[in-house]
């Protein structure tokens, strides 16, 4: 392999070049890997060949061997017994994640919004893909998935029914915290998106930090053991991906003619009070509901935004629930189904309490 890369990554003639890279990629076309991936494994196997990376060669030459690169490391892994998965996530399908937690064309919406970063690491086997991540600087959200790349990584999702997550904080110089609680007042994940064939898995943080100041995460992924008997444990490590946290999210201010303060976002409210939406099925009441019953609660509009223009908008219990927390006095939620424009809002009613904008 080293003999045929080196040929390949040393080519002097540019016409043979340029001739072997459109071959290539023309190959390189049925290969759906990200092309940031397809980088990645291309660094990592012309290091396993022992070929450094030169500055001064052409971008021709890079284009040949990061091709050519793929196509080795199809076939090392073939050797090492994992092949290259051939249908590896697409685009399309990272946004259909977005779209399942917050509604039709929301992935669109939100990479205009510039909330969708380009972070992404190959690990052993798998690949770890943030999807989102939006801040109102105390408040974040972001949403992990874990991918299946090659045969291997796809047994080991077939068999993972439980994953554990550690969460390491660092500041923005890389100073890690010794401990979550000096940077954290809460934290929580879920899991919500799971294909039918079990290739991948997606995950939805919520953290609230104690200061506005940036704040970097190490998100560490583990298998997690439940035996029948016996205490839980975490298993195998999965892998790892740096979240960076900084505000990209502006948080507007309200009130309410009793003189709550409530603040809203693109994708969020914080209101100074305690706002439970779901109390009807917290205190026992939903025991006596039958699926009628179920329908209406979750279709109950509780949530109407007023905009600029005079237009009103109206949301769904269903909709507005994502996921949050509300204790000592404050309440706060990202929404399930609905992406806004904070900006243009003039007021907002939730639960029958309205709040007006602060000028």
């Amino acid at each position: 392999m080293k003999t045929g890369l080196s040929r390949l990554y040393d080519c002097d003639d540019i016409t043979l070049a340029e001739d072997l890279s459109e071959l290539l990629e023309d190959i390189a076309k049925a290969d759906k890997l990200p092309r940031k991936t397809q980088d990645r494994i291309f660094s990592r196997v012309l290091r396993k060949a022992g070929i450094a990376m030169d500055k001064k060669q052409s971008s021709i030459r890079k284009k040949i061997a990061v091709t050519a690169a793929i196509l080795a490391a199809a076939a090392v892994s073939v050797t090492a017994g994992a092949k290259i998965y051939n249908t590896a996530m697409t685009k399309e399908e990272h946004a259909e994640i977005i779209d399942a937690a917050y509604g039709e064309s929301a992935a669109s919406k939100l990479d205009e919004k510039g909330l969708i970063p380009d972070n992404e690491v190959i690990c052993d086997h798998l690949k770890l893909t943030q999807e989102l991540g939006a801040s109102t600087g105390k408040d974040s959200q972001f949403i992990i998935t874990i991918e299946a790349i090659d045969d291997i990584g796809l047994e080991k999702m077939r068999n993972m029914p439980n994953y554990d997550f550690e969460l390491i904080a660092y500041d923005p110089n890389g100073g890690q915290y010794d401990s979550l609680n000096d940077v954290l007042d809460e934290r929580g994940w879920g899991r919500f998106k799971r294909i039918a064939d079990e290739r991948y898995e997606s995950f939805r943080f919520d953290v609230s930090t104690k200061t506005a100041e940036p704040l970097k995460l190490k998100v560490i992924a583990y298998e997690y053991i439940v035996p029948e008997e016996g205490n839980a444990e975490r298993g195998e490590y999965l892998g790892e991906i740096e979240v960076e946290l900084n505000k990209n999210i502006e948080s507007y201010e309200f009130v309410s003619d009793d003189g709550v303060t409530a603040r809203l976002t693109d994708m969020s409210y914080e209101i100074d009070d305690m706002v439970d939406i779901t109390a009807e099925t917290s205190d026992g009441t939903s025991d006596s509901f039958t699926q009628e019953d179920w329908d209406n609660w979750h279709n109950e509009v509780i949530f109407t935004v007023t905009m600029k223009d005079g237009s009103t908008q109206e949301y769904t219990r269903n909709q507005i629930l994502g996921s949050g927390s509300a204790s000592e006095g404050k309440t706060r939620q990202f929404f399930g189904e609905v992406i806004l424009d904070a900006k243009d809002v003039e007021s907002f009613t939730l639960m029958g309490k309205t709040y007006k904008k602060v000028k």
